[in-house]
Order: C-alpha cells, then sequence, then structure tokens
C-alpha cells in the first residue's frame, strides 16, 4: 500500500479528531485509487474510520473528482490523458459548496500541515459549507 499514504493518514486522522472535538465544519472524503473494493474496504476499516468515500464502483465520480482536482496516482496517470498531475497521492483538496478549490495541497509529505498542525484548521473554516 502507499508508503506515504501510510504516513499521512494519522495526521489527517488527528486533525478530524480534533474538528469533531471542537465543533469545527471540516469532512473529510477518500477518492480511492485502490486496486479493488476489497483493498479499499480492508484500508477503510483499519485506517479511516466513519470518513465519508465515494463508493469504489462509481468509477466515474472517482475519475470525474481526479481529473477535476488533478489528483491521481502515478500508476493512474495512463487513464488521465490530457490532464496535468498536480499532485499524487496522498493529496488534500479543500473544496467549497460549488465544488471549487480553494486549497489543493501535496500530502507527500505534508509539510504544511505537519508545520501549522490543527491550527490550519482556522484557516480552512472561511470554506466552510453553510447548512440548508
Amino acid at each position: 500500500w502507499c508508503p506515504a499514504c501510510k504516513l499521512f493518514v494519522p495526521t489527517l486522522h488527528t486533525l478530524h479528531e480534533v474538528a469533531r472535538e471542537n465543533e469545527v465544519p471540516f469532512e473529510v472524503v477518500y477518492v480511492s485509487s485502490d486496486r479493488d473494493a476489497e483493498q479499499k474496504a480492508r484500508y477503510m476499516a483499519k485506517s479511516h474510520g466513519d470518513w465519508l468515500s465515494v463508493p469504489f464502483e462509481d468509477t466515474a465520480t472517482r475519475d470525474a473528482l481526479k481529473a477535476k482536482y488533478g489528483c491521481f496516482a502515478g500508476a493512474e496517470a495512463a487513464g488521465f490523458p490530457g490532464v496535468a498531475r498536480r499532485a499524487g497521492i496522498p493529496s488534500l483538496v479543500v473544496v467549497g459548496e460549488g465544488g471549487e478549490e480553494h486549497v489543493h495541497m501535496d500530502c507527500d509529505p505534508a509539510t504544511e500541515i505537519d508545520r501549522k498542525g490543527d491550527a490550519i484548521l482556522g484557516e480552512w473554516a472561511q470554506f466552510a459549507w453553510q447548512a440548508a
């Protein structure tokens, strides 16, 4: 499994927990680059907890998100001809209600998050979706 992802997931998990504890609006939506549904299911159960996730079988949505934000594994690059790969995996994109990108970061390594710690949640709070 992706070595950089193994290093990044605990950091993201901590951010998610801090956000929940402090009622900061922050949600993780996992877009899989796993090889198959079983691999994804094992990884989600082991490392991700209750994060949201695009279903593995929904390749159209997964591929559309990867193409829109330019985040996909190097091994997937051939499947995205003409798409500029802005970051590999792991990556983090803070997305607004309309799908607009506010923050885009390559998390191999997660230098900015490591440097700022959970204070980075305050920076991202301005992009929180409004309750309907």
